[in-house]
């Protein structure tokens, strides 16, 4: 139960700072930090065009996991 209230805590963190960001929907954001956080000590590349928003949620992932974006 913990992890689930982590992932709930690190979400709302995230969707506070980075919610009015444009290109990438929080949903997507929320489905790709799931996806990350699946993995353990995921080492993560990610090449995109934007503002970061979604490097933001990997690296969150990440960092939980052990890994690295």
């Amino acid at each position: 139960m913990r992890e689930a209230t982590s992932r709930a805590e690190t979400l709302r963190r995230l969707d506070s700072l980075l919610g009015d960001m444009p290109y990438t929907h929080t949903p997507a954001c929320h489905l790709l930090f799931d996806l990350a956080s699946a993995r353990d000590a995921p080492q993560l590349v990610e090449i995109a065009c934007g503002y970061g928003k979604a490097t933001a949620y990997l690296g969150a992932a990440a960092r939980r996991r052990g890994g690295s974006v």
